[in-house]
């Protein structure tokens, strides 16, 4: 024995690809006209609320608020009501820390939770722009995400497995490292 490990033997257990069929599959479903309807909607009453509120700096938070909780609410819902939930799928993941990151301070500030904060809200005229592009964003994501569960090919067999090349590898060490560095103060 040179003192390195030769054989490794695994287990004759098969390895269960439900759940990552779940995750690829989740987005293979038939398009909404109803929901994309609602999303289109949701942007007009966006814009129209952006257009009212333009001249003001906060009266533009509470309005867009219930305008974006109320169309996460309806996401949540439409999909609790056309299939099993599961919450790691990409538009769950996505709506939560899209969420947490452009709505977090936002909704606490608002709520009287936090303080106001010159770091969040550099300059007061920017609040009602901010909050519709903002709105916007969500809708966007969520539109095309409807969109492309249509045109994605259905699956007839497992697809393999793979772990990501040195390159994938030294390029997600990069980009969080880019990322520590600029949000670095």
């Amino acid at each position: 024995m040179n003192g390195y490990i030769t054989d490794i033997s695994y287990s004759a257990e098969p390895l269960d690809r439900s759940k990552l069929n779940e995750f690829i599959n989740d987005s293979l479903r038939r398009v909404s006209l109803v929901y994309l309807a609602v999303l289109l909607l949701a942007g007009v009453v966006s814009c129209g609320i952006y257009l009212a509120t333009d001249g003001t700096m906060y009266g533009a938070i509470w309005p867009n608020q219930i305008v974006y909780y109320l169309v996460l609410g309806f996401h949540i819902l439409y999909r609790i009501s056309k299939s099993r939930v599961n919450i790691l799928s990409p538009d769950m993941l996505f709506l939560v820390f899209y969420t947490m990151f452009h709505l977090g301070y936002v909704t606490l500030f608002s709520l009287n939770l936090v303080p106001q904060s010159n770091y969040i809200f550099h300059y007061d005229e920017s609040i009602p722009r901010s909050m519709f592009v903002i709105n916007l964003g969500l809708l966007g994501f969520m539109f095309g995400y409807e969109i492309m569960g249509a045109r994605a090919p259905v699956l007839d067999e497992q697809p393999p497995i793979t772990i990501p090349g040195k390159a994938w590898e030294a390029m997600g060490i990069f980009f969080m490292a880019l990322s520590m560095v600029m949000h670095s103060d």
